[in-house]
């Protein structure tokens, strides 16, 4: 049984708890994250994402040699990232747009980012 306590230290140490709070603090901006028309992140945002996900034995430079450019599916971790916060709904579709719901919200503000994420986030 997982602990609904977690300090934010060992939030930080979690690959995905970091990554989902990037995604929700990303969603939250303006009118959140850009969709295709088949209903996946934009290539502009997956290139955002690569800058800001850490993953284990995730590679930027094995990625794009496999790949000119890299669509959602093609990056792993945001893709399952996305699809697990979309699962437990903190995040939705929304007009063309994955927007972060009133859950993702609370969440979001329960643990705060120190930077904004366009540029830089990591947890304090």
């Amino acid at each position: 049984m997982l602990a609904p306590d977690f300090s934010l230290d060992e939030i930080g140490q979690s690959d995905v708890a970091r990554n989902t709070l990037i995604l929700l603090h990303s969603a939250s901006v303006g009118s959140g994250l850009k969709l295709t028309t088949t209903g996946n992140l934009t290539r502009g945002v997956v290139a955002d994402m690569i800058d800001l996900f850490t993953w284990p034995d995730f590679d930027k430079a094995d990625a794009f040699r496999l790949h000119k450019v890299i669509n959602e599916p093609d990056f792993l971790p945001l893709y399952f990232v996305r699809h697990v916060a979309e699962s437990i709904r903190l995040v939705r579709q929304y007009k063309g747009h994955l927007k972060i719901t009133p859950v993702g919200r609370q969440v979001s503000l329960r643990i705060p980012i120190d930077r904004p994420c366009r540029s830089s986030c990591s947890i304090p």
